[in-house]
């Protein structure tokens, strides 16, 4: 579950992200990632909680096909369904 650091402005409120009255409010649903060079915005399209696992780890995809598989498995995975499409051509954070 990340980490929390500077008295729990980063990734302070990911502790919540289970919680219904937290992932239906689409406030919520919007993560802003800044660096020096760009600012960005990823909208959620899964959140789920799994017993001891490591296939989220898996960066590296061989074929578009087996990306897609990936992105099928943890969408399903999902405690809500944000019906926000996902394909083998977008770029996701884990």
């Amino acid at each position: 579950m990340g980490h929390n650091i500077k008295a729990g402005l980063m990734f302070g409120t990911l502790r919540y992200a289970t919680n219904e009255s937290w992932y239906t409010n689409p406030e919520n649903q919007i993560i802003e990632f800044d660096t020096l060079y760009k600012k960005m915005k990823w909208q959620i399209f899964s959140i789920y909680v799994v017993p001891k696992t490591n296939d989220y780890l898996i960066a590296d995809f061989s074929t578009e096909e087996k990306f897609q598989n990936f992105l099928d498995l943890i969408t399903n995975r999902s405690i809500y369904q944000f019906n926000t499409p996902v394909a083998a051509t977008d770029k996701i954070i884990t």
